[in-house]
């Protein structure tokens, strides 16, 4: 890769991370305007369409990019939890906490804007979802195939765990208490073991 071509990408880069900072402060992604993207990032606004040819392609790369991120922390949760060994499921949960965080604007974008107000990205967002729901499918039947015999039913599972994440991700992200975040974690806790005991369904 030339030096030229990297140093495209670092911008690009540094422009999709603005928008998930400004995003996660509050600014949803349709009332983000490229001259206030152009002043955060440091460059004039026209200079914007030498990365992205529109804002909808913007839209489209930081979609890829969370939902990537996102299925690598999802999947890690499903292949490793351990429901009926709680001090194992802390210590994945702690992981999986720790990372949430340091990736915290990552999923506040993708989780919040899915009911934003920008149909194309609703739209896209609601694709990617459905992806992670196929893939964690598969994984919750190579787990529990023979427990569950219809394939609805894992689907089914695998949706709620989907959502569950969601809910519970976004209300850990924004608390500040840490007896409350305990409180959460413990909450989160029993949630999984109620997705991931599928015997009992």
């Amino acid at each position: 890769m030339s030096v030229r071509a990297e140093r495209k990408l670092q911008s690009q880069q540094t422009i999709l991370e603005q928008v998930l900072k400004l995003n996660y402060a509050g600014h949803c992604f349709n009332s983000i305007s490229l001259r206030q993207l152009a002043q955060a990032v440091g460059m004039v606004p026209s200079a914007f369409y030498r990365f992205f040819p529109n804002k909808e392609q913007l839209a489209v790369e930081l979609v890829d990019q969370t939902s990537l991120m996102i299925k690598s922390h999802l999947n890690q949760i499903a292949e490793h939890v351990q429901p009926k060994n709680k001090e194992s499921l802390e210590q994945l949960l702690t992981l999986f906490c720790n990372q949430v965080q340091q990736k915290a604007a990552h999923w506040h974008f993708f989780i919040v804007e899915r009911w934003g107000g920008d149909p194309p990205l609703r739209e896209k967002i609601s694709q990617e979802q459905i992806f992670l729901v196929d893939d964690l499918t598969q994984i919750l039947s190579k787990k529990y195939g023979e427990q569950l015999s219809q394939p609805q039913q894992l689907q089914a599972l695998a949706e709620l765990n989907i959502e569950l994440h969601f809910a519970w991700i976004i209300k850990w992200l924004h608390c500040h208490d840490e007896t409350q975040k305990n409180q959460l974690l413990q909450c989160f806790i029993q949630q999984l073991k109620f997705v991931h005991l599928p015997c009992h369904i």
